[in-house]
């Protein structure tokens, strides 16, 4: 959008135009202190720990070197040692009296002709790639003040930024909830896991993995030169395509052809899959007839074990796996190692038992990690249309 069809009471400035750029001085990781007696914040953490506003200051420090803020500042990280991208993250401070540290533009209010909160969402969203770009160095990517002062805005009148703001505060707030949800069914589950698998009973023995273990499954890859091997629609995974216990989407599908001519093997739906090489660890439950690669071992369970319960003991001693791994360039568990692995064995019923329950808190936390991805896409979508005029909002 420009200037020429700007919304009723939209202008165009120029960040310089309304704020200061001053710089943030002193203080590095080694001062700060976990019960300084004054709040701070580092440069880095504007790229690792807060997103557009910061609600509350998690570094403390008992030096008194840094800039103090003042309520209503803007922060923008001024070096990196990775991407000019890093930069590209203006951060509003609602606080006096925070210390600064250096390396930290501060965009310090000359009036009231904006709101913090929305221009730091306005900045970090819509300015992100012309931040970047006036980005300078290699080794040390830096943005300075002097460049930052030209960039150019599009601000709407103040009411309205307040209310778009709001809007955008609350669908951060329901992303942060559901974040909160998962992490506390995340921290459910291992408690879950230690009570449930690591209890003694009556109806417990321990053996080898391969005492209840019918077969354990080899994989390989076909050759990449048979052009024609690639084009089936079998899926073949690596251990890359393992993800929370469950498969990515597929990216590579072979022919059975080439199944017959390679080291691969098909692991039939409802098997352990079981990352024995690059990712050890890593597992999953086939959700469907999978080719593997020789990073997967297939285990296929005797009638002992249920699959699922199977999956779960390991995941609960995912530790303990991956500390089987041998092996410097190109690591992984010795066969004879994962064999003799111990593993718990209660009665069926016992199992299915703690198989539900598991499942069940997993469910959970995929309804919450599909709700999170939704609520970001929608969050993404409206940021650019709310925050240049696409979408009229009205004032009350």
């Amino acid at each position: 959008m420009n200037s020429q069809n700007l919304p009723d009471g939209w202008r165009k400035v120029k960040l310089g135009d309304v704020c200061n750029l001053l710089r943030g001085t002193g203080l590095s990781k080694e001062k700060l202190s976990g019960t300084g007696k004054h709040r701070c914040v580092l440069y880095g953490e504007l790229y690792t720990k807060y997103s557009e506003i910061i609600k509350e200051v998690r570094s403390r420090t008992d030096e008194s070197d840094g800039t103090p803020s003042k309520k209503g500042d803007i922060l923008i990280p001024g070096s990196t040692t990775t991407t000019g991208i890093d930069l590209a993250n203006a951060v509003a401070l609602n606080e006096d009296g925070v210390l600064l540290g250096g390396d930290i533009n501060i965009l310090r209010k000359t009036d009231n002709s904006y709101n913090s909160e929305f221009l730091a969402y306005y900045l970090t969203h819509i300015k992100k790639g012309e931040i970047m770009r006036i980005t300078q160095g290699i080794t040390i990517v830096h943005v300075y003040g002097k460049n930052l002062k030209k960039i150019d805005l599009l601000l709407p009148p103040r009411d309205l930024q307040d209310k778009l703001a709001d809007i955008i505060k609350t669908i951060d707030e329901a992303i942060e909830q559901t974040d909160k949800i998962i992490k506390e069914s995340e921290k459910v589950k291992k408690g879950l896991l230690r009570k449930l698998l690591s209890h003694n009973s009556n109806y417990l023995r321990e053996c080898k993995l391969k005492e209840v273990v019918s077969k354990f499954k080899n994989g390989g890859t076909p050759s990449t030169k048979e052009k024609d091997y690639w084009k089936g629609n079998i899926p073949w995974i690596t251990g890359v395509d393992f993800l929370n216990g469950k498969l990515r989407k597929i990216r590579r599908q072979i022919t059975i052809e080439a199944v017959k001519n390679s080291a691969t093997n098909i692991i039939e739906k409802g098997n352990l899959l079981l990352v024995t090489r690059t990712g050890v660890g890593k597992m999953a439950i086939a959700p469907f007839d999978v080719a593997i690669s020789q990073d997967i071992t297939g285990v296929i369970f005797k009638e002992d074990i249920i699959p699922e319960y199977g999956y779960w003991f390991l995941t609960a001693n995912t530790l303990k796996i991956q500390a089987l791994n041998q092996g410097t360039s190109i690591n992984g568990i010795i066969r004879n190692d994962l064999e003799n692995f111990m593993i718990t064995v209660p009665s069926h019923f016992e199992q299915k038992r703690i198989i539900d329950i598991l499942d069940n808190v997993d469910k959970r936390i995929d309804i919450e990690l599909i709700k999170n991805k939704k609520l970001g896409k929608t969050k993404k979508a409206l940021m650019q249309k709310l925050l240049t005029g696409q979408i009229r909002v009205k004032v009350d």
